[in-house]
């Protein structure tokens, strides 16, 4: 679902762990 939301918003931040950050 993190890459998804990667798609979604090109802004954010995806960490090692696989969490997104939005900036």
């Amino acid at each position: 679902l993190t890459n998804l939301r990667v798609l979604l918003l090109p802004r954010s931040k995806v960490s090692d762990d696989g969490v997104v950050f939005l900036k």
